[in-house]
């Protein structure tokens, strides 16, 4: 999944884009995020992180029939039947945000770039039954060239490609990184979040630290990950003024 400085990313491109759209529907949450005062952007800021700083199972909304499958990823439809777009807090309309880039991120994102097959070549996404990853055209690597699922889950691929980008996505996006503070939102699932640890976690991005020209990513093209974080973001802004990511 997208990672912290990912996700902060995403929500100072939505502060500095959402301006440009049409929300004079939208609940008066959403059309404060169009002139944001510094408070309502760190609230924002502060909702896009929420999700990975308490217990996934509960604050990212995977259905269970994911529990077998390595492709886990909220269910948009339940979060939006359980809580309207148009009751959201600021806080709220964050947590959504990173959500929805989450299922994106797995949907549509990952399969352009690789797929899991198990030991005969087939495709699953079962977990047990993955052998190894099969690289597409598009990755970072050569077409069709397979990689253990030990592997690639790992430092030297997926993982790795991390370090590489979050100095980059900084430098490019310069996202706010927000205080953890109390805020409210009705998204109950994200309340056992440890506003001590997430502190921490968050201390490490507020340094500068400059990115290694020489360093590339390994799996997903760099490039493409800052597009993908403008197109999840479009799609967000669609969600809100539709209510529904139908």
């Amino acid at each position: 999944m997208p990672g912290y400085i990912m996700h902060l990313c995403q929500g100072q491109y939505i502060l500095d884009n959402i301006s440009k759209y049409d929300l004079r529907k939208c609940s008066e949450a959403i059309q404060s995020l169009q002139h944001p005062d510094a408070g309502t952007a760190d609230l924002f800021q502060l909702g896009s992180v929420l999700p990975d700083a308490a217990d996934k199972s509960l604050t990212h909304f995977r259905p269970t029939y994911q529990n077998s499958l390595i492709t886990k990823y909220p269910d948009m439809d339940l979060i939006l039947k359980r809580y309207p777009v148009n009751r959201m807090t600021v806080t709220d309309l964050g947590i959504l945000a990173h959500l929805y880039m989450d299922a994106l991120y797995v949907e549509m994102f990952w399969p352009q770039y690789f797929r899991f097959e198990d030991s005969r070549g087939a495709e699953t996404t079962v977990t047990d039954d993955i052998d190894h990853v099969r690289m597409t055209a598009k990755s970072m690597q050569r077409a069709n060239i397979t990689i253990p699922i030990g592997d690639f889950f790992s430092d030297r691929y997926f993982y790795g490609d991390y370090n590489v980008t979050n100095s980059r996505f900084k430098q490019d996006f310069h996202p706010a990184i927000p205080q953890v503070t109390s805020s409210q939102f009705i998204i109950k699932e994200c309340r056992g979040c440890s506003k001590t640890q997430l502190a921490e976690d968050l201390a490490h991005f507020v340094d500068t630290k400059y990115p290694d020209d020489s360093a590339h990513t390994h799996v997903f093209p760099y490039e493409d990950m800052c597009q993908f974080i403008k197109d999840a973001s479009g799609r967000f802004f669609e969600l809100l003024k539709k209510g529904t990511v139908h």
